[in-house]
């Protein structure tokens, strides 16, 4: 849902590069978890690992759903559970039945969530809230915020989706719905990293060129490319992605859309960085009757069939993506 940095995977020569997908449903059956594909699985593999099990703590039931995942360069995964109010955060790496590394309390359902390398700070924005909350990665318990941005300058609503760091122009990209709109039309609205208090964004993308009102109120998941300056966007049943210096009624650069892209319910889209001569690709999990994971050149526009298509029986509501390419040398990681 999110842009993560990408370490080279290097083991005889071959670069290795990972999905990580959290699903579960309400009545905890079968178990939420964090399930891990190579990038290149397609039909119907089993995950190469699996996060899963009491002692995980992610939630079954009336305990909580995991929702958005990301990848911060520490080699870890944080993992948000609205129900739970709380980001958890795993070892990269991590299999089976295990305890979170740490756990961070917060006071608002967290409906985005990103990860900040040079200041080695998380970032969401809680439902209801009309903020954006900054906290330090390695915070635990009931930690308070270093800095919210919050306000009427803001014109954050009270319904966020997501948020991305746009770490080319040293700014934070968060989606929401356009306030009063009958049809949920989406906004993008991007303020300064260091922006604090009742701050105005420095531009906001709205209207109809941008087709963000076509995403009939389920726009989900916001990531950005490879240079840290390009949005890209979920919108429902097509991939939207605007340029740098996108502002105001901006058409989109790229429309991945059409019946050859098979997408019909997205509910998260993330960057996956090309290696080893592989082109870059866009990663995008669907919900509900769907539950599949594909994959497309990150540089595709238009009616498009996805480079691969990952429809597990091993996934039942495929809820956020991230995706890593972990760098592991002969002596061990990195």
């Amino acid at each position: 849902m999110r842009w993560v940095l990408a370490l080279a995977l290097l083991l005889a020569n071959k670069a290795l590069a990972e999905i990580y997908v959290t699903d579960g449903v309400s009545n905890g059956n079968p178990p939420n978890r964090i399930s891990v594909w190579p990038d290149t699985a397609t039909g119907n593999p089993a995950p190469v690992r699996r996060i899963v099990g009491s002692r995980t703590q992610i939630g079954n039931g009336s305990n909580g759903l995991p929702d958005i995942i990301t990848i911060s360069s520490r080699q870890e995964i944080l993992i948000t559970n609205n129900s739970q109010l709380r980001i958890q955060t795993f070892q990269l790496g991590a299999n089976g039945d295990v305890l979170p590394l740490r756990e961070l309390l917060l006071t608002g359902q967290p409906k985005g969530l990103a990860y900040i390398p040079i200041t080695d700070e998380i970032v969401t924005a809680p439902s209801n809230f009309s903020a954006i909350h900054f906290y330090p990665r390695a915070a635990t318990g009931s930690a308070p915020t270093t800095r919210v941005i919050s306000g009427n300058n803001t014109g954050i609503g009270s319904i966020p989706t997501d948020i991305v760091y746009l770490f080319g122009v040293d700014q934070i990209a968060v989606s929401d719905y356009v306030p009063g709109d009958p049809n949920f039309a989406k906004r993008i609205q991007v303020f300064a990293r260091t922006a604090s208090g009742n701050t105005a964004p420095v531009r906001v993308i709205q209207g109809p060129a941008t087709q963000l009102g076509a995403c009939n109120g389920r726009a989900a998941g916001i990531t950005t490319d490879h240079t840290g300056t390009e949005i890209i966007i979920g919108c429902f049943n097509q991939i939207l992605t605007f340029g740098p210096a996108a502002s105001g009624d901006a058409a989109p650069l790229r429309q991945i859309t059409g019946v050859a892209t098979t997408l019909v319910a997205i509910s998260d889209v993330t960057f996956l960085f090309g290696n080893q001569g592989q082109p870059s690709t866009l990663v995008v999990t669907q919900f509900n009757a769907t539950n599949s994971v594909a994959r497309f050149d990150a540089a595709a526009s238009g009616d498009v069939a996805p480079l691969t298509s990952l429809n597990s029986l091993a996934l039942f509501q495929a809820r956020s993506v991230a995706a890593e390419v972990i760098t592991l040398l002969q002596d061990g990681f990195e």
